[in-house]
């Protein structure tokens, strides 16, 4: 008869997580439910079903719905946020759908908002422009969004206001031109007003424009007083000019004239006469003299340059010569460099006008700005495009062309009879206003057509 070993509490009670299952002549101490045995050991551990891939699949935690979580012996599939169980499934878990209901939506998303279901959660939208949805906020609430908040929500040199679904920006003052309201501000720009060119300061007093503001200011040799400038009389301070030379006194500045024999400025000892004489440096070319202490030099007057291996000088051609410093040259693309002897200009492009306090460069004209300048360059039924330095008109109809020597520019009928090959072989053109029509000669037939049409017709032969 066989002895039943398992009937001993203590026959596996060695080997961790084990049962002893009792056979013919024998038994054996078997993983329980849920273990595995240990590699090179008689024992078992436990099986951690989130991760080990013997599980079965259909027995397997579902990733995207479930959290797997392992215990000693069992294994739980607790469904993540926004989902809910399925019944008969303890491994997989459905969508919460919280857009499904009324009740759901204000329970979730508030008033005002509209709900859009997603896997596993929703998304709560604004109905209202200006709004951004407060997540802190259970149900979800709508607040105003403060643009003033944001960078560059308004131009440069300005103040932004917000207020509910939008908000303004208004110019500093000293600026103008950028005061907008909401998107518009986007393409805004406050610009510096020239507060010089509204003459604020009295005119005996020279006006600086700064940025946003201005400046009333006196020239050297005046003092202000009461907002006005008064001229110094400098000779009548001591030791305005040097010992033997007399003071000319003039408006904000005045000269001292050494006397006969003495040296220029500092009237000291007796002085070389070559500069005296004007003929000292007639014979060079676009020179002055300059007098030093026992001679001279003959150099060249402004906006002139030496002449290499000669004695004279020759005008500096601003518009070429590289040596002019950068920020004092024409610019290329807006104006015309006119060079002169001993002076240069910048005159303004075609298309381009000047900028205030800057005259090596002029500025866009935008002749599509308003209706009165696109009526006067463009005329009636067309579009205007502005371009740099220029325009472009279109007209609004079909079958016209600009009429480009008209001022301002009109749109006339294209004759399409002039354009080759318009209308069939042996048929006849008749223009009219935006079309035109093409007709068989006598003896031909099939080519009878109107317009863009008529490019497919052939004039056939009658036989």
């Amino acid at each position: 008869m066989d002895v039943d070993e398992c009937a001993d509490s203590s026959t596996c009670s060695n080997f961790g997580n084990t049962t002893c299952n009792n056979s013919p002549g024998s038994y054996s101490c078997d993983c329980i439910d849920n273990y595995k045995p240990i590699q090179n050991e008689i024992a078992c551990e436990d099986i951690d079903e989130c991760t080990d891939l013997s599980v079965p699949a259909g027995r397997r935690c579902d990733t995207l719905t479930t959290n797997c979580v392992n215990m000693p012996g069992i294994y739980d599939c607790p469904c993540k946020d926004g989902y809910q169980t399925i019944t008969g499934n303890e491994f997989k878990c459905r969508d919460i759908d919280e857009c499904k209901t009324e009740a759901l939506i204000e329970q979730n998303c508030g008033i005002n908002m509209t709900c859009t279901n997603s896997p596993g959660s929703f998304i709560c939208e604004c109905e209202f422009s200006g709004h951004e949805v407060d997540e802190t906020a259970l149900p979800k609430i709508c607040k105003d969004i403060n643009e003033c908040h944001i960078p560059d929500s308004c131009p440069e040199y300005s103040s932004c206001t917000n207020f509910d679904q939008s908000y303004s920006c208004s110019c500093d003052d000293g600026f103008s031109g950028g005061d907008c309201t909401g998107d518009d501000c986007r393409f805004h720009f406050c610009e510096d007003i020239d507060e010089c060119a509204e003459q604020l300061c009295d005119e005996s007093m020279e006006c600086e424009n700064l940025i946003g503001s201005h400046s009333c200011f006196c020239r050297v040799g005046l003092i202000e007083e009461m907002n006005k400038c008064l001229d110094i009389n400098e000779c009548l301070e001591d030791n305005s000019c040097p010992e033997h030379s007399s003071c000319l006194n003039a408006e904000a500045s005045f000269s001292c004239t050494c006397d006969k024999g003495f040296y220029e400025n500092t009237c000291e000892g007796l002085k070389a006469y070559e500069c005296a004489d004007s003929s000292t440096c007639s014979n060079f070319r676009n020179t002055t003299c300059n007098n030093s202490p026992g001679s001279y030099s003959c150099d060249c007057i402004d906006n002139y340059k030496p002449i290499q291996n000669e004695i004279a000088c020759e005008d500096i051609d601003e518009c070429t010569d590289l040596s002019v410093p950068a920020g004092r040259r024409c610019d290329t693309l807006t104006t015309n460099c006119v060079n002169m002897p001993g002076i240069y200009d910048c005159p303004c492009k075609d298309g381009y006008q000047t900028i205030t306090g800057n005259e090596f460069k002029c500025r866009d004209i935008d002749e599509c700005k308003t209706e009165a300048l696109i009526e006067q360059n463009c005329g009636i039924n067309m579009t205007c495009t502005n371009s740099p330095g220029s325009f472009i008109c279109e007209c609004e109809f079909s079958g016209h062309e600009v009429d480009e020597t008209a001022l301002p520019k009109i749109c006339k009928d294209i004759n399409e009879c002039h354009i080759p090959d318009s209308c069939p072989e042996y048929s006849s053109c008749t223009n009219f206003d935006q079309s035109y029509s093409c007709s068989c000669d006598d003896g031909f037939s099939g080519g009878d057509c109107t317009g863009d049409d008529c490019r497919f017709h052939f004039c056939e032969d009658i036989r």
